[in-house]
């Protein structure tokens, strides 16, 4: 778009408004509770995905799949995911999950 000088007062104003209409910064949302949990949910199955060959693993993912099928996820259904790798992982390394 070209923008041409303002011939007058009233002309300077349309073409600062109409570049201001076209250029404006676009204001991200925050992402809600869900969002962010759904978005977790989606990180940890294309890790997992990887590893399917493990005993445990895939039952893990339809569980997730399954999850994020739901409506609502809420805090319960992470802690199911969280505790079922951690039960997969201790049985697969034979030890507990290191504390970071």
């Amino acid at each position: 778009m070209i923008k041409l000088p303002p011939k007058n007062r009233n002309q300077a104003i349309y073409w600062n408004r109409l570049c201001l209409q076209f250029t404006k910064p676009v204001k991200r949302s925050k992402l809600t509770k869900q969002e962010l949990q759904r978005q977790n949910l989606v990180e940890i199955r294309n890790s997992l995905l990887e590893c399917v060959e493990i005993d445990g693993v895939l039952n893990i993912i339809q569980e997730i799949d399954r999850i994020l099928n739901l409506k609502i996820v809420t805090d319960k259904h992470l802690v199911k995911i969280a505790s079922s790798i951690k039960s997969v992982y201790e049985k697969y390394f034979d030890q507990p999950i290191p504390a970071s």
